[in-house]
């Protein structure tokens, strides 16, 4: 419920004073027998006393909640919820105090966290990352009865365009000679299958061993895109095929396909620039067009719908422009 102090002006020249409460799409009104009659010093006195009354009503019902309210999750700390039950989005301790607890979670509180990241140096996309993780933990908060419910303040910061992270043919050579065992393994193979195939980690995560097919001596995966859900047919190597394991049955990666799972691999590399599972996708572009593969046929490989998307790599890779400045005679 939401108190507010109203003014209605009286046929009679004065205004009197009540309570606006909304409660869950319901309004109700209080009236407070309390009138502003145009004296100055009693106005000030009667709305005072009238904003207090407001202020008290709104300090019951908030009181109220709070017997409600879930007051063991409410006591432990945001980084041991994060843990618990928001594991996906771990990064975000980087930016909270380890003090902090999840009753301290609020409007004010998120503005902050708000102000914060917007003061910081990340880039503009990784700033509504964060913020889009923070509000992810405390909508979470809500569902638990842990916090009430409260609309999240505005913000603006633009997305600006970055600079297109990607591999080369050496760099990926590295990272697929690792030895590694057990869930990094597979998390290499995913990554390094999809240099080899573009594809994304959304269809590498629901790729199963029935979407492997054989055909006339090629080998092909028959699926339908998760993010565009249409159906493709993309044929793939032998060296792509070798990152798949050994034919089972179910998912071909059953594990957990997460940019910090990948970073755990990443650091066991000489490799020093930031890479998630899209660089993959962004890598294999990058080499098919270095391999004189034409937009079309990438565009094709990559399934996308538009072909404008596509040319993004070629601005990145563009050797006609290269080869163009090369026939200029010498002088």
């Amino acid at each position: 419920m939401v108190v507010k102090l109203r003014k209605k002006k009286e046929r009679t020249g004065k205004v009197s004073l009540f309570l606006d409460k909304y409660d869950k799409g319901k309004r109700t009104y209080e009236y407070l027998r309390m009138y502003l009659t145009g004296n100055k010093e009693e106005d000030e006195i009667t709305l005072a006393v009238a904003q207090r009354i407001c202020d008290e009503r709104n300090k019951a019902e908030q009181d109220e909640k709070e017997l409600k309210l879930n007051t063991a999750i409410r006591n432990c700390t945001i980084h041991d919820f994060v843990d618990a039950y928001c594991g996906s989005y771990k990064r975000i301790k980087l930016w909270i105090n380890p003090s902090d607890k999840i009753r301290q979670i609020c409007k004010d509180y998120e503005r902050l966290f708000i102000e914060k990241i917007s003061n910081s140096e990340l880039n503009n996309t990784t700033k509504r990352n964060y913020i889009t993780m923070f509000r992810v933990v405390k909508n979470k908060a809500i569902d638990m009865d842990a916090i009430p419910l409260y609309k999240s303040p505005k913000y603006k910061i633009k997305a600006t365009p970055h600079e297109r992270q990607f591999l080369s043919m050496e760099e990926v050579k590295e990272i697929a000679n690792l030895k590694l065992e057990g869930n990094n393994n597979l998390v290499r193979n995913a990554f390094v299958f999809s240099c080899l195939t573009g594809l994304r980690v959304s269809d590498l995560k629901s790729l199963t061993w029935d979407n492997i097919k054989e055909q006339d001596g090629y080998k092909r995966i028959v699926f339908t895109q998760t993010k565009t859900k249409s159906r493709e047919y993309l044929d793939i190597s032998d060296n792509a095929y070798k990152f798949l394991g050994e034919r089972k049955t179910g998912k071909v990666f059953p594990c957990n396909l997460r940019d910090y799972n990948l970073e755990k691999v990443m650091e066991l590399t000489n490799i020093k620039k930031h890479i998630t599972f899209h660089c993959g996708r962004h890598t294999f572009a990058i080499m098919m067009l270095g391999l004189g593969v034409d937009i079309y046929t990438l565009s094709k490989l990559l399934g996308h719908s538009d072909i404008a998307v596509t040319q993004v790599y070629a601005r990145i890779l563009d050797k006609g422009k290269r080869s163009a400045v090369d026939l200029i005679p010498k002088i």
